[in-house]
């Protein structure tokens, strides 16, 4: 969905009371415009006009009460609201594509939306760190490099509909030597709004506990 869709799919209550008010304007103009041309009485003329005044001052009161109104309704109803689950599972003991030895898991990141309004294009960075050092220790499968911090590209996921969830799958290895680790994630939208969540977990197989 292109910007502009999608910004008129957020604001279309504004557009359709700025479009009201305009279409207000004009059919009071063009009353003005008949009176007019109806004989050019004077009287005839000034009643209009003092008829239209008044209809526009009701209309344009109603109007900034509904928009008013509206960006309360819509910080309170319509703000984006996320809740983040976060579940790790270790695969199995393999080597690491620094040569060394290391333990891969899996991750998957739940974003429920369980707010009124769609969020779109989350973006969505996950850190692995060690409990002891505080070092990042994470190692992407096929990345040489120790560290990982994964940002989700926009468009990766679009809009997350309200009571919609997606999920997000992150692979990575943590060294033999590295015996607990935290695992955090956070998701953030282009509102400045942002949510996290961790976890800290074991670095040993299923098998071994």
């Amino acid at each position: 969905m292109s910007r502009l869709n999608r910004l008129i799919h957020e604001h279309i209550g504004d557009v359709i009371i700025v479009l009201g008010a305009i279409a207000v304007l004009l059919t009071i103009e063009a009353l003005r415009r008949a009176a007019g041309e109806a004989g050019g009485e004077v009287e005839a003329v000034e009643t209009t006009i003092e008829v239209a005044s008044k209809i526009l001052g009701l209309v344009l009161g109603i109007i900034g009460a509904i928009a008013g109104y509206r960006r309360f309704f819509k910080g309170r109803t319509f703000a984006e609201r996320m809740v983040l689950g976060l579940r790790s599972t270790p695969v199995r003991w393999m080597q690491m594509p620094d040569g060394g030895r290391g333990l891969l898991h899996a991750v998957d990141v739940e974003l429920s939306n369980v707010g009124s309004t769609t969020i779109w294009e989350p973006a969505v960075r996950l850190k692995v760190r060690s409990i002891d050092s505080d070092e990042e220790v994470g190692v992407e499968p096929g990345v040489a490099s120790e560290g990982i911090e994964h940002a989700r590209s926009p468009g990766a996921v679009s809009g997350i509909e309200p009571g919609e969830t997606e999920v997000v799958h992150r692979r990575f290895f943590v060294p033999a030597t590295v015996e607990v680790f935290r695992v955090t994630v956070e998701a953030s939208t282009s509102r400045g709004n942002a949510w996290h969540r961790a976890l800290t977990l074991a670095n040993v197989h299923g098998d071994e506990g």
